[in-house]
């Protein structure tokens, strides 16, 4: 949670938006996984109050996940659990914020 976090909290600036939002980590990770050799696996939403069309990254929705544990228990997935891969993953996606603010 705290790592991706400071991921929107990166993204923010780079975008210059005025305040943090999923959608522009789900854009950011979308426009440079292939930066670090990631493929993004999407997913519907996780994310209270979202349409039902929107779709988010594996870290999104990881992160959703952990934060809203009553709401998205009944469409937790087994396979996108923390992980060594899935940090070191988030971890090169920040490097890659980190490099472009």
């Amino acid at each position: 949670m705290a790592m991706y976090a400071y991921l929107m909290s990166l993204v923010k600036e780079i975008y210059e938006k005025p305040i943090e939002g999923q959608k522009h980590v789900v854009k950011y990770i979308s426009d440079n996984c292939s930066r670090v050799g990631i493929k993004v696996h999407p997913y519907p939403t996780a994310r209270p109050g979202a349409k039902s069309t929107e779709m988010e990254d594996q870290f999104t929705h990881l992160r959703n996940q952990i934060g809203h544990p009553a709401i998205t228990q009944a469409k937790f997935n087994p396979y996108n659990m923390v992980n060594e891969t899935i940090i070191n993953q988030l971890a090169s996606i920040i490097c890659c914020a980190i490099e472009d603010i």
